[in-house]
């Protein structure tokens, strides 16, 4: 319970109501966590389908092109026995049954 606690105050998801933010800096190899935390527009959104997610995170990661990231998101959804995986791409996450994962 106190990591859950923790994680979400240093992203600052913590309600308002409950927490306040005084001042401060949290540190990982030098690197200011909060900053981190507030650069999320740059990364996958919540509500984007799951190749976006993907592909976003592969653009970021290996400078690869949209089209390239999409293709690299399609593959990785095959090497996890996604079925239909061209398919799959463009649904939003809440739209992929748990037995999807299943062997195709």
């Amino acid at each position: 319970m106190l990591e859950s606690v923790t994680a979400l105050s240093i992203l600052r998801l913590l309600p308002k109501l409950n927490a306040k933010t005084i001042s401060g800096e949290i540190s990982f190899h030098g690197r200011d966590l909060l900053k981190l935390a507030s650069k999320g527009a740059t990364g996958p959104r919540e509500g984007d389908r799951v190749g976006r997610q993907i592909a976003v995170t592969v653009r970021i990661h290996a400078k690869a092109s949209r089209s390239d990231a999409m293709a690299k998101a399609q593959e990785m959804l095959r090497l996890v026995s996604i079925a239909d995986p061209e398919r799959r791409v463009i649904n939003y996450p809440h739209e992929i049954p748990a037995v999807c994962a299943c062997m195709s």
